[in-house]
């Protein structure tokens, strides 16, 4: 961090707990008597603009004889693995769930000093996003260390400014979330045009063959 960012941004390790997912040898193995549901990478859905957990296909497992670090409200989960680290609030956790070593747990120290929101919505960032892809190693795929998601810089502002920033992000988030879906919309019945040209009767398809007159 450069002497012109001091104060302006500090080290995400300043206000959060950075905590590694846990390392599975063998794979997470489904147990009956289970302690522990898992999330992996095969678990978060995304897109550009959104992530998700799908709670409902995580694997049930046996941990009863491990020390676990299991998810708390207002966690972020972020991807260590890949060209898109995107992160994730968690804002209603499953009761015992952990993460796999792919994944890392951001904590905030004090709430009272630093949003979660706000952060969350930081880490999605452009900026963010750019700073972790830099920072990353990997010939062949992009992998974020502890170390240096540790050593993000992030902004250094008072809890209300967050608030406000958060507040906004959301807002444009669901603005672009309403466009993606008329978008979508358009092009279904874009398709449906030539589809339904396609499965078209002969008659029915001369007659679209025909010069428009000028008027």
């Amino acid at each position: 961090m450069s002497n012109e960012q001091q104060g302006v941004y500090m080290k995400l390790i300043e206000i959060a707990d950075v905590i590694s997912g846990r390392t599975f040898k063998h794979g997470v193995a489904e147990a009956e008597n289970w302690t522990h549901s898992v999330i992996q990478l095969r678990d978060v859905l995304k897109d550009k603009h959104a992530i998700y957990i799908d709670w409902e296909s995580l694997t049930k497992t046996d941990l009863s004889r491990s020390t676990v670090n299991t998810l708390e409200h207002k966690d972020i989960l972020i991807i260590a693995k890949g060209m898109m680290k995107q992160a994730i609030l968690i804002d209603e956790p499953q009761q015992q769930t952990t993460v796999t070593q792919h994944l890392f747990i951001i904590r905030v120290k004090d709430s009272n000093q630093y949003s979660a929101e706000f952060l969350k919505h930081y880490l999605n960032s452009d900026v963010a996003q750019a700073w972790m892809h830099n920072n990353s190693s990997g010939q062949y795929q992009s992998t974020m260390s502890k170390r240096t998601l540790s050593d993000l810089p992030v902004p250094n502002l008072g809890l209300e400014q967050q608030q406000i920033l958060a507040q906004k992000a959301y807002q444009k988030l669901s603005q672009i979330r309403e466009h993606q879906v008329a978008i979508f919309s358009l092009e279904q019945g874009l398709d449906t045009l030539f589809r339904e040209v396609s499965e078209m009767p002969e008659e029915h398809r001369q007659e679209i063959r025909r010069p428009i007159r000028n008027v």
